[in-house]
């Protein structure tokens, strides 16, 4: 992926299309609009988590695995994962935090 996009968008392009969405998705989030559809507010915190790659980004998304639901949407399981897996893909979050992450995450899911 990173190859396709130095050869067809410049980095600075993506990573700022990619900041855009994360806030906009955010904002939608926020909105509540959609807490009403379990599968749709679902889906909207998944894809705010596929967004979620700058570091003030990727500190909002560890600031809410301490949380059971943001925005009144519960996290499942999967976007647990998720938010785990964008907390070890940071190299902004340092190594400590991301063991408690893995710990927490331990504790919520030891099936892996």
């Amino acid at each position: 992926m990173p190859a396709l996009i130095a050869k067809y968008m410049p980095l600075e392009t993506y990573m700022q299309d990619t900041a855009e969405m994360f806030e906009a998705v955010l904002k939608i989030v926020e909105s509540r609009r959609f807490v009403g559809s379990e599968s749709t507010s679902q889906l909207l915190i998944k894809t705010l988590l596929d967004f979620a790659e700058r570091d003030d980004h990727v500190t909002k998304v560890y600031e809410w695995f301490s949380q059971e639901s943001l925005c009144e949407v519960a996290f499942t399981k999967e976007i647990q994962h998720q938010i785990v897996k964008t907390i070890f893909s940071s190299t902004s979050i340092s190594a400590e935090l991301k063991a408690a992450a893995l710990e927490r995450m331990r504790g919520i899911d030891d099936s892996d």
